[in-house]
């Protein structure tokens, strides 16, 4: 797109997982190449096990582009990050990388190196909500401008005191 992207609600699972040399991400976003009117927004996205990085930004300085709320767990280069140096500094960058001296605001998000520590309902079956014990409930921050209300499954977004990381929120059984 040309401007007021926003990329949220989304799950990602294994992206990449079937090609042996392509680097792959969970999200890519680029505006390098284009007049953006307004920032991106990547919010609210679970991105689990994607080859590379959860999530790739390469932008201009003009914008200060926002990534909040995402659940990223297991990328793929975090390991390569960590002991070869080529691609980015820290182990860090393999969950979101930042490039072309990007402005970004980054809050809310939740990083896990391991699928078992994410508290999923059910990964084999697919089933990526989240369970009570999981790290990401209630560790999203409040997003004012756009609202998003509902999750991925169009359940209400806030049933906690703070909106969960990710693409899905807890929902406690009364």
């Amino acid at each position: 797109g040309r401007g007021a992207n926003q990329v949220f609600n989304n799950l990602i699972t294994h992206a990449g997982s079937l090609s042996t040399t392509q680097r792959a991400y969970g999200i890519f976003a680029n505006d390098a190449l284009i007049d953006l009117s307004t920032p991106f927004l990547l919010a609210h996205n679970t991105i689990v096990s994607a080859k590379t990085d959860g999530i790739r930004l390469y932008g201009s300085a003009s914008y200060t582009h926002e990534i909040i709320n995402n659940f990223i767990v297991d990328p793929g280069a975090e390991e390569t990050y960590a002991t070869d140096g080529i691609f980015a500094t820290e182990p860090e960058d393999a969950y979101i990388y930042i490039g072309n001296g990007s402005q970004v605001q980054l809050d809310g998000n939740v990083f896990l190196s391991q699928i078992s520590t994410a508290d999923f309902v059910d990964t084999t079956a697919g089933n990526y909500q989240l369970q009570s014990t999981s790290p990401a409930v209630d560790s999203g921050v409040n997003i004012t401008s756009p609202v998003i209300s509902l999750d991925l499954i169009e359940a209400p977004r806030v049933s906690g005191s703070l909106p969960d990381a990710g693409a899905y929120e807890f929902q406690a059984i009364p």
